[in-house]
C-alpha cells in the first residue's frame, strides 16, 4: 500500500502538469481493509491538499445488517481512524 499511495502521488502530479485532477484508490467494497489505510494516508492528504478526488465503491444490499459499515459510508470510519 505504501507503493501504491507513492504511485498515486506521482500520478497526481503528473496530471496536475496537465491540467487535470485524479480519482485516486477507487477500492471495491470493504477494500482495502482498514488496518491498510495508514499506509495509504500520504496520498489521500495529497488529494485533499490539491484538489483530487479519493474514490471509494460503497453499496450493497437493500438490508445492511450487521456488515453495514463495510459496505456504506465506509469513508467515515477511514477519515476518522487517518485523520
Amino acid at each position: 500500500m505504501q507503493w501504491y499511495s507513492r504511485f498515486e502521488i506521482k500520478r497526481m502530479q503528473l496530471l496536475e502538469s496537465i491540467g487535470k485532477k485524479a480519482c485516486i484508490g477507487n477500492f471495491s467494497v470493504a477494500n482495502p481493509d482498514y488496518s491498510l489505510w495508514q499506509d495509504f494516508s500520504n496520498a489521500v492528504n495529497y488529494a485533499t491538499g490539491h484538489g483530487h478526488f479519493l474514490g471509494l465503491h460503497e453499496y450493497g444490499p437493500t438490508t445492511m445488517g450487521d456488515r453495514s459499515d463495510d459496505f456504506s459510508l465506509r469513508h467515515r470510519r477511514v477519515y476518522q481512524d487517518n485523520g
